[in-house]
């Protein structure tokens, strides 16, 4: 006796998306689960079914469901261009802002990709979205929050942007722009706007000024010079700068102590660092 074989489609693009649509059949949950899928195999095969109104409106939120085991390749096209399956495929592997029709790119996929993969840059973005700000930030949020402290957006935004006092106050105080970032990008937009540069020196992160002190380094040369004439104004930033210094040399002394007294750790778990 012949053994029985399951039935598989032929492995075209069409088969593949049918052949993922027919996984798992085991654990398929309802009735209606298996009229959904039924109902997909055969628009994708080209199979005449009855339809049920009720159920083809829920065709779309059930082919949602298979974002992490379907590849965006293999879908129908009308399916491809939903923004819905965009949404929901940007959660899952197999899907990249790169591999979308630009005409199907808006700012909602933008921050959606921008969400759920932590390793984009602004090299995956396009550059119509250097004028928006929820974009930059959301950039900036994201390599802050699992890269570690990138800050490619704020050279890559619009000039325009760079100008802007209000965006470029909020970078400052989420610390999302680099010291040497916004002195080669920004400052020159406001040497002489006090508030810009209080705020500066109030959100400088400590290793960017440990880096400066370090190299004996001044932080405020681009500062306009009828500013440094005010004497009242200058002795607020000299009064933050001393301050920091102190945390500085706290720090510099507590890990030169830590080194000598745990060189093992410090050789072997530390080999990269300049401590």
């Amino acid at each position: 006796m012949a053994q029985e074989e399951s039935w598989e489609c032929p492995v075209t693009t069409n088969g593949k998306y049918v052949n993922a649509l027919l996984k798992d059949i085991d654990y398929w949950k309802s009735l209606e689960d298996l009229k959904l899928k039924i109902m997909l195999i055969n628009e994708a095969l080209d199979i005449p079914y009855e339809k049920d109104e009720e159920l083809e409106k829920l065709k779309i939120k059930k082919l949602q469901e298979f974002y992490y085991d379907i590849e965006y390749e293999l879908l129908p096209d009308h399916y491809k261009r939903n923004k819905d399956i965009i949404m929901s495929w940007a959660k899952g592997p197999n899907l990249y802002l790169e591999d979308l029709d630009c005409n199907l790119i808006d700012k909602d996929v933008v921050l959606r990709f921008i969400d759920y993969k932590n390793s984009m840059s602004t090299e995956d973005v396009p550059n119509q979205f250097k004028k928006d700000k929820d974009v930059i930030l959301a950039l900036l949020g994201n390599s802050f929050g699992s890269m570690g402290f990138y800050d490619d957006a704020c050279i890559w935004m619009d000039e325009s942007l760079k100008k802007d006092k209000e965006f470029v106050m909020e970078l400052i105080k989420k610390k999302f722009i680099h010291c040497d970032t916004f002195i080669k990008e920004c400052s020159s937009y406001f040497k002489a706007d006090k508030d810009i540069i209080l705020a500066f020196v109030q959100n400088i992160n400590r290793w960017d000024f440990e880096k400066a002190y370090k190299k004996n380094k001044s932080l405020f040369d681009w500062i306009d010079d009828t500013i440094k004439d005010d004497k009242e104004f200058m002795k607020k930033i000299v009064g933050y700068e001393i301050e920091m210094r102190k945390i500085v040399d706290n720090e510099i002394k507590m890990r030169k102590k830590m080194k000598e007294k745990y060189p093992h750790i410090f050789t072997h778990t530390f080999k990269y660092s300049k401590f």
